[in-house]
């Protein structure tokens, strides 16, 4: 394996920064204000495949990024797999789980699913590891984003806010095991 792929295998700090820069021109001239009030998708949302046989998770099929409101760059690559909006079964009535929050529900994944992982900021020009908290308030932005209704975008982040704790203590868990 080459190195340059070697280090986007490891997602090192010096991958991060290769890949903000290797990700579409846009990146490089966004301004602080093309991210207000809820953040951008580069260059587009990412596509998914539904899950098949037993999986039941959805697999991203399209490389893309989303740049949160205060900068943070979040990378889903091909491969990545989300369970989306996951809801509890006696909730799915209501919110199904697979709508207009799709696209802000994969980002969301890839935040829980790698709680440890250092972030770059664009604006900031540092790292940082995002806490649940700001994981949940970009869900939240980025539902508004993908014009889901603001009641239940709330509603969401409420439920997220009771109830995600639950997904972050389990990959906190394996986070550590894995070390």
């Amino acid at each position: 394996m080459n190195k340059k792929m070697e280090s986007k295998y490891l997602r090192t700090e010096d991958d991060i920064r290769s890949l903000v820069e290797d990700c579409p021109a846009i990146l490089s001239s966004i301004k602080i204000a093309d991210l207000q009030p809820h953040g951008l998708f580069i260059p587009s949302i990412p596509s998914l495949m539904p899950p098949h046989g037993d999986e039941r998770l959805w697999t991203v099929t399209t490389e893309s990024w989303y740049i949160a409101s205060d900068g943070t760059v979040i990378h889903m690559q091909i491969g990545d797999k989300t369970d989306l909006a996951s809801t509890p079964r006696t909730a799915k009535f209501i919110f199904n789980g697979a709508g207009r929050e799709t696209p802000i529900a994969v980002v969301h994944d890839e935040g829980y699913s790698q709680v440890n992982k250092r972030r770059y900021n664009i604006i900031t020009k540092e790292y940082s590891i995002p806490t649940q908290k700001w994981w949940d308030k970009t869900f939240k932005s980025g539902c508004l984003l993908c014009k889901t209704n603001w009641i239940k975008a709330k509603v969401y982040y409420r439920a997220l806010r009771m109830f995600g704790w639950i997904a972050w203590s389990r990959y906190r868990r394996k986070s550590k095991a894995a070390k």
